[in-house]
């Protein structure tokens, strides 16, 4: 049904395009525009060849940009190495957005010793509309210009150069851009050039770098030149914080200080003096339903997060205007600032204070290093003021459930609350209460038989929404399936019996139950069996570097809140040895404890939170003996030989977090990256 629903949609919106966007936005063949500057590439550098990757190297690339012309000049040089580069560089595809851009090439061509073969040729290129974000529920409607080019082989050189003409009249003649300076690969040479008619002043900013512009004033234009040459591949430490903006780069922007920013998102978001009917109807509805403004306010948030899908038609300056509140009740969807400013009407209707707020959901706190643009942000919420506190609403997240002070907001960290007076990013705390609570009890009959298991968890805050979106959205038989492999990694043959849940509306507490059998939970030795146990959630959300020798922060699971328990009930009584072991440091808090609350029972209790969301390279070496030491303790072992029982606190690296750990409910975890990158469209 739903394959079916994306080809009827797209078909649709194809046609729809076509209609828009006719034949006449197909790429042309134009010279080079005469503001370009003509750069000399060294087709024999190959000293770098050695760290380049996929197949072929960068000799050259540069992008040239004309506030005058309003047009955007391209060029790129590559090295073909291997079979490999062919494959990968054998297409040039050119993005571009109908509704206000075209594409012009100027050169496509190939080197091949002291000949030059040109394929520029109009007839052979293809434009298709792609739309690579259909997945996400975000169409652009932006078209592609494709050429497959004929006859590649290895030691080509392929050259092409094009321009893109138009900006997004979104933005009102202002311009703002990210020159990077290094990537991931290396690049023989980079330049870029930026015109900037004197009338306009642009503000530039270094980031991790200290490459200079080379500045001349022509007449009435002012021209900035960077050049950088054997530009060597950045490398990157491993599992990085997504805030962490580790690429040097030039910043440009013609926004002076937020406070433009937010005055000129103030103009895309015009709240109406007096409800339209259908959303006057819905406010009506709500208070006659809920006697409290807490209760009205849920009721309105769950309206949009619930009742209107989430789907983005972003063409053109849609890109970042939402449409009309009345128009996205109608149709019942709309992308993140449609939802967002939908419930901001609604709850204005409430009486309630709120507003639209811009965030970044990657780069987070980081934009308040950056110069201000409104490309600083890839997502819409809402700030609103209920009593006199202060909440924040993601309207893209589905399935909250609980009361209003229980919802939770991902950790966003900072924002734009777009509204009368504001100058500054606000700083956005940490609005998440949740925590998951999970007890495993092995029912144990004897010391080489079947093993039965039943486990109880509970989840609420941000945990509960995200696994209530996984049963709302997926069949039992897979979320089993993909609980079952927190288990498979300590147990080769365990059978998954059944699973049950339990969703509270009122408190937001979402409760699972779990069976399986299994066959294998002893291991037997001779004369002796042995099991070792260990917190099993617990192991799957703690992250170890790969190395104490880092130069970059390492990102913890945050928010991180769980509370194991394993309980084993013996056929008979079992000696152990009891213990409390605590560990704590900058980043994390373990605590654990073993006990016999009876003859026949032993309780294993743990206590896991993360404290932050990343270590510093400094915290590296303090953090992973931290782990060490509790790894010592972490795994439990039970010992039955000849009918002698022992108990012994194992450190376990065949299973225990210092091993490459699973992941925590695997099919959760997709469906919460799912959700988080559908949110950044803005």
């Amino acid at each position: 049904m739903k394959f079916t629903y994306c080809i009827l949609l797209y078909t649709f919106f194809q046609f729809l395009v076509t209609d828009v966007y006719p034949q006449s936005h197909k790429p042309t063949i134009e010279k080079q525009p005469g503001w370009v500057t003509v750069i000399k590439v060294d087709y024999l550098k190959s000293n770098l060849d050695n760290r380049a990757e996929d197949g072929y190297s960068d000799l050259n690339y540069e992008k040239q940009v004309s506030l005058v012309h309003k047009a955007v000049y391209y060029r790129t040089v590559v090295h073909i190495l291997s079979e490999a580069g062919i494959q990968d560089q054998s297409q040039i595809s050119v993005d571009f957005d109908p509704s206000y851009q075209t594409v012009a090439f100027h050169s496509i061509k190939i080197i091949r010793g002291n000949q030059d073969i040109s394929q520029l040729n109009l007839a052979n290129f293809k434009t298709i509309q792609q739309e690579k974000e259909l997945k996400r529920s975000i169409y652009n409607g932006s078209l592609t210009a494709v050429l497959f080019l004929e006859d590649i082989r290895k030691d080509d050189i392929i050259e092409y150069s094009y321009t893109i003409k138009g900006f997004n009249p979104i933005v009102k003649n202002h311009y703002a851009e990210v020159y990077l300076t290094q990537f991931g690969v290396p690049v023989y040479q980079i330049f870029y050039k930026l015109i900037v008619p004197k009338s306009r002043n642009v503000t530039v900013k270094n980031t991790i770098t200290t490459v200079q512009p080379k500045i001349e004033t022509l007449g009435d234009e002012i021209t900035y030149e960077w050049v950088m040459n054997e530009v060597a591949p950045l490398d990157l430490d491993d599992n990085l914080p997504s805030w962490y903006d580790c690429y040097p780069a030039v910043m440009v922007s013609e926004f002076k200080s937020w406070k433009e920013v937010n005055d000129w998102a103030m103009e895309l978001y015009p709240f109406p003096a007096t409800l339209p009917s259908n959303l006057l109807q819905k406010v009506q509805e709500i208070k006659l339903k809920y006697a409290t403004v807490e209760e009205q306010v849920t009721a309105a948030l769950r309206f949009v997060q619930d009742d209107v899908r989430y789907m983005g038609v972003e063409m053109g300056v849609s890109s970042h205007k939402p449409h009309a509140p009345a128009q996205i009740f109608k149709q019942r969807y709309g992308d993140c600032k449609d939802k967002a400013f939908l419930l901001c009407t609604l709850l204005r209707g409430l009486h309630v204070e709120a507003y639209p707020v811009l965030t970044n959901t990657s780069f987070k706190k980081t934009i308040g290093t950056w110069l201000p643009s409104p490309y600083a942000f890839n997502h819409v919420t809402v700030c609103a003021k209920v009593n006199n506190k202060t909440y924040w609403f993601d309207a893209t997240s589905s399935y909250q459930r609980g009361p209003l002070q229980t919802i939770s907001y991902p950790d966003y960290q900072t924002g734009l609350v777009i509204q009368p007076g504001t100058t500054s990013l606000t700083i956005i705390p940490l609005q998440e209460t949740g925590k998951v609570t999970s007890k495993e009890i092995f029912y144990v009959t004897s010391s080489n038989g079947p093993v039965r298991l039943k486990v109880i968890t509970t989840s609420s805050g941000s945990f509960a929404d995200d696994i209530r979106y996984s049963f709302n959205s997926n069949s039992t038989k897979q979320i089993q399936k993909s609980y079952k492999e927190l288990y498979t990694p300590y147990f080769k043959k365990v059978e998954a019996d059944s699973l049950t849940y339990k969703d509270d509306d009122n408190t937001g507490f979402f409760t699972s139950t779990e069976y399986y059998t299994i066959n294998d939970f002893w291991e037997n030795n001779q004369d002796k069996s042995k099991i070792l146990l260990e917190p099993y959630f617990i192991n799957s959300v703690i992250k170890k570097p790969k190395s104490e020798k880092r130069v970059m922060p390492f990102a913890l699971t945050y928010p991180a809140r769980y509370e194991e328990q394993i309980e084993i009930q013996l056929p008979e009584d079992w000696p152990i040895e009891e213990g409390n072991f605590n560990f704590s440091e900058a980043a994390f808090a373990f605590d654990y404890k073993y006990s016999k609350p009876d003859n026949n029972t032993i309780l294993l209790q743990y206590n896991y939170q993360n404290k932050q969301d990343h270590i510093t390279p400094i915290e590296t070496a303090d953090y992973l003996d931290e782990l060490t030491d509790a790894n010592k303790t972490v795994a439990f072992g039970l010992t039955n030989r000849s009918n002698a029982y022992s108990s012994t606190l194992d450190a376990n690296p065949g299973n225990g977090f210092t091993a490459a750990y699973v992941v925590l409910g695997i099919f959760a975890l997709a469906t919460y990256l799912y959700r988080r990158n559908r949110r950044a469209d803005y």
